[in-house]
């Protein structure tokens, strides 16, 4: 059995992969187990509540934030299509520690 739990930003480029794995384990004779994905969530790149949080984040530590894109599925992604279906379009941001080494022994 291959169990996946595949992510990505850009939910076409996750679908595809999505479709590769099964394919090629299949072919294999493997049965191919896909968790439900997370969806893709593009960085809004200009977004207003960003620059209100980057402000905030400099005024509270004296610190210059770091911005990174990352593949990691993240439910500010799931929250915002939610919020997006019920109410329209909206703004998201996610806020993490740096992690090194996350899924090494």
């Amino acid at each position: 059995v291959v169990q996946c739990s595949t992510r990505s930003s850009v939910d076409a480029h996750l679908e595809r992969i999505r479709r590769s794995i099964r394919m090629i384990g299949e072919q294999l004779g493997y049965q191919v187990e896909q968790n439900e994905a997370y969806p893709g969530w593009r960085d809004a790149g200009d977004s207003p509540l960003r620059k209100h949080a980057l402000d905030a984040i400099r005024d509270t530590t004296g610190l210059e934030p770091k911005i990174r894109t990352i593949h990691a599925g993240l439910e500010a992604g799931i929250l915002k299509r939610k919020v997006e279906a019920a109410l329209g379009k909206c703004d998201a941001i996610a806020l993490g520690p740096t992690i090194i080494n996350a899924h090494s022994p």
